[in-house]
């Protein structure tokens, strides 16, 4: 049977880059898709269409053909996009957003979590877009893309003895949050308000979570050790990490 060829898919534009001299190669996350790159011809030039929406963080209808031969896709034509212009205005969210196309890039994502993927970015973006809440919207992406990974070992109280208690600390081993009394290291230390909001953003769905507060002295301790988290799931620093101290001062 004959594979369909022409494609329509919902998607983000995650990176762009140029192609020879006149075109733009671009990656793309779609829910049906997952993470593919595809070329948009001419879109270097100014008057071509694909000029002003072929960009970073545009999400759209694309539509694409497939070439089975070199499995390469090219971009026909482009519909109902939101250019986002909003996360282009401030340079930190222009560097928050970079590293959420960095993770998810350098990730490997199998076919049935493509959906997951796609829309722990829309609802990481939408929380910058609607909410402004820079810290909401890196709590939300990195404790998503730990369990999307299954990464975090998840209970109530301490993930060794069972027991509640005021302060929790993380267990590199175990991957989960231990009692002082069963830690081995205190290295990253969460109390009991952080602790059971980093649960909550683990587990908790969207409609839920997007009308959560995270207070001030919550935010620095579950940004250190999520930070620490994602840097330990990579084999190699991811690019745009370091500018996450320019985001969060």
């Amino acid at each position: 049977m004959s594979q369909n060829r022409h494609i329509v898919a919902h998607g983000i534009i995650l990176n762009t880059y140029p192609f020879r001299e006149i075109d733009r190669n671009f990656v793309l996350i779609s829910p049906e898709l997952g993470i593919i790159r595809a070329t948009a011809y001419g879109a270097c030039k100014v008057k071509s269409r694909f000029c002003a929406v072929v960009q970073p963080f545009v999400s759209a209808t694309f539509n694409l053909y497939y070439n089975p031969q070199d499995q390469s896709y090219k971009l026909e034509d482009i519909a109902e996009a939101d250019t986002h212009d909003e996360l282009r205005a401030d340079i930190r969210l222009i560097y928050l957003v970079s590293f959420y196309s960095d993770v998810i890039r350098n990730s490997f994502i199998a076919p049935e979590d493509f959906k997951s993927y796609y829309y722990m970015l829309v609802y990481s973006l939408e929380i910058l877009e609607q909410q402004h809440d820079l810290h909401k919207s890196f709590i939300f992406f990195a404790a998503k893309f730990l369990f999307l990974n299954g990464t975090m070992n998840i209970s109530d109280g301490c993930c060794i003895c069972g027991q509640n208690a005021q302060m929790y600390y993380y267990d590199v081993g175990r991957a989960g949050l231990v009692c002082h009394n069963c830690a081995s290291s205190h290295r990253f230390a969460l109390n009991r308000i952080s602790a059971k909001l980093f649960g909550i953003f683990l587990t908790g769905r969207y409609t839920a979570l997007r009308e959560l507060d995270i207070p001030a002295e919550c935010f620095g301790s579950l940004y250190g050790l999520l930070l620490a988290l994602m840097k330990s799931f990579f084999d190699k620093p991811l690019k745009t990490i370091d500018n996450l101290k320019y985001v969060f001062v």
